[in-house]
């Protein structure tokens, strides 16, 4: 009894610390016009392939992110994705991607909630928009407003990876972010052998016919 009264006292020491350790994550600003990183999955026929596409907003306040994933599992989903620390090596293992990204200690010890994104992790994309359903194709675009283009940043991601997992979070896939070809300007939308169009996006919170934001020169992918 003594030593679960001392447990149940440590964790309640701890548990404070651990959440004011937590920093909420700020609206980046500035982010350079025309900034895209495109990360491709590989194309294996017996993993899901597809890429995730993310561009400077138009008015440099956080990015657009495309999200285009075929040939996903029957089962095993909700599917999540996070964008991880280190870059996948030359061996392809998905273990290599190391963390999340997460430079404001978000912790993974409590469920990401959606409603409040500025305290989750800046590389759980998953959980700030949603999951993957089980299913054979997979698309949505929207707004994330804490994840930056400019290098030298807390929340830059151009030079990291992005993995797909499991529901249990066992790695599925992953791919490293590159830049295209033009993808540091005005020109980056034609550049990737893909068609130019716009695609319009609800706010987050916003309601049918509410506020959009319209997001032009974005790469359409045909998985």
């Amino acid at each position: 009894m003594r030593s679960s009264s001392l447990t149940l006292g440590l964790l309640a020491t701890l548990l404070p610390t651990t959440l004011s350790q937590s920093t909420p994550a700020p609206i980046v600003t500035g982010n350079p016009q025309g900034a895209q990183y495109i990360a491709t999955l590989p194309n294996n026929a017996s993993l899901p392939n597809g890429t995730f596409i993310i561009t400077s907003a138009s008015d440099g306040n956080g990015v657009y992110v495309q999200v285009n994933v075929a040939n996903l599992p029957a089962s095993g989903g909700p599917f999540l994705y996070h964008i991880h620390l280190n870059r996948i090596d030359s061996s392809g293992n998905c273990s290599t991607a190391g963390s999340h990204l997460d430079p404001y200690n978000g912790t993974e010890a409590f469920v990401c909630d959606d409603a409040n994104p500025q305290m989750c992790q800046v590389g759980d994309l998953s959980g700030k928009h949603g999951g993957i359903a089980n299913g054979t194709n997979y698309t949505v675009s929207y707004v994330d407003q804490y994840l930056s283009t400019q290098p030298g940043t807390p929340a830059f991601f151009g030079n990291r990876s992005i993995v797909v997992h499991f529901a249990n979070k066992t790695s599925l896939t992953c791919a490293n972010f590159t830049m295209p070809a033009g993808g540091g300007g005005s020109g980056y939308g034609s550049g990737n052998g893909g068609a130019a169009s716009t695609v319009v996006i609800p706010v987050a919170g916003s309601s049918a016919g509410g506020a959009a934001a319209t997001v032009t020169n974005l790469q359409t992918v045909t998985a």
